[in-house]
């Protein structure tokens, strides 16, 4: 084989492997983006799921599942307004209050509607609306107004901070600064 020969078929082949490898970049671009947008619906039902399993563990009064949901330095406000400062206080709170005042909580939860935002690549904003029937079935339902704050920590959602209201009816707007609420339903 002649040496020119030799210089035709090595550079034949590293155009080749050029190829190869532009090919494989390509193709490993063309994986990854709609890998990344999996994930980005994979952490909305994440946060979801922590909320509605809270939810679920405290109408079934599991103390210890409920709190697993929270951060150690959460800080919870109910729809009363009251305040309590962090997981191990909010553990007191609910074993030795609101668990022990009402050892068969009866009351359903239904939901109304959720959003999800995330404020940033680990904190996320779910506002939630629901009905809260009580286990008096001459009471009327009750409507609760829940933003939770969530962080995620080492690759799991925790409840950081919550604020909850209860919306009243009767309370009449400044109608040019108010936006259409996202929940009409809480007031029919």
């Amino acid at each position: 084989m002649h040496i020119l020969d030799v210089k035709h078929l090595i550079k034949h082949r590293s155009d080749k492997l050029l190829n190869l490898n532009v090919l494989i970049l390509m193709l490993s671009l063309i994986a990854y983006i709609p890998t990344s947008f999996a994930s980005a619906i994979t952490a909305e039902e994440q946060v979801l799921k922590v909320v509605d399993e809270m939810n679920s563990a405290w109408l079934e009064q599991d103390l210890s599942r409920c709190i697993s949901y929270f951060t150690l330095d959460t800080h919870f406000e109910n729809s009363y307004g009251w305040s309590i400062a962090n997981r191990e206080s909010l553990k007191h709170f609910l074993q030795g209050f609101l668990f022990a005042k009402y050892p068969k909580i009866e009351q359903k939860y239904v939901h109304t509607g959720s959003t999800v935002e995330f404020l940033t690549a680990d904190i996320a904003l779910v506002e939630e609306a629901k009905r809260i029937d009580s286990q008096d079935s001459q009471s009327p339902p009750r409507w609760v107004r829940t933003n939770f704050l969530l962080k995620q920590i080492d690759g799991q959602w925790l409840i950081w901070k919550t604020h909850s209201w209860t919306p009243k009816s009767h309370d009449v707007p400044p109608t040019d600064f108010v936006v259409p609420n996202k929940y009409p339903q809480i007031f029919n």
